[in-house]
């Protein structure tokens, strides 16, 4: 896709969009154009995963401004967690997302739930970095919390991320054993794939 400031051809982007590319844009809270769409980076019968990107036009350039997760599934039995989450816009001056996520181990298809939950995040523009910045303080995940969600083997960034709920869930007897279960999953992979 290319993307033009009159006749002057300012940026080409490669999206890959295995169902269609559905190119959005609205006006920031200083006037200028922002655009964005989102790209997918795996689909399969039960699990998915899409970003959104957003771009500014800025000194007669698109430059990046936020990189943030769309929507990820994963399903039983495809991952030691099941997991989804999905972001909508709710409004764009300022840019608002609405995330509604869950999880749960892979045990099996009744697991139950330790997320189930969703959260506002509201982003606002910092000239400094060019970039618009969540305020995570005010919601109730954080940036790492949000980045467990990816399909990628991530299980020590959940651990990290999620590690007082965790401690918290092992007092709790319906999520002791399945945390437990998975703890030893993810060491004995580790130890398994370790090449140190």
């Amino acid at each position: 896709m290319y993307f033009f400031s009159g006749n002057k051809i300012i940026a080409k982007h490669n999206i890959y969009h295995r169902y269609g590319l559905e190119l959005e844009h609205y006006k920031d809270t200083d006037g200028r154009t922002v655009v964005y769409y989102k790209e997918n980076y795996g689909s399969g019968s039960g699990i998915w995963w899409f970003n959104f990107y957003f771009y500014k036009y800025y000194d007669n350039q698109l430059i990046p401004i936020l990189n943030e997760l769309e929507n990820a599934n994963l399903q039983f039995p495809w991952g030691i967690r099941v997991l989804w989450f999905e972001s909508t816009i709710q409004k764009t001056n300022p840019l608002t997302l609405k995330m509604v996520y869950y999880q749960t181990f892979s045990d099996s298809e009744e697991s139950p739930k330790f997320i189930n939950d969703s959260t506002i995040v509201q982003y606002t523009w910092d000239e400094k970095t060019k970039t618009l910045v969540g305020n995570y303080e005010k919601s109730k995940i954080s940036k790492a919390q949000i980045l467990t969600y990816y399909l990628e083997d991530n299980e020590i960034l959940f651990i990290n991320a999620y590690n007082e709920l965790l401690k918290n869930n092992l007092k709790d007897s319906m999520f002791r054993q399945p945390i437990l279960n998975y703890l030893n999953d993810v060491k004995n992979y580790y130890e398994t794939n370790s090449q140190y």
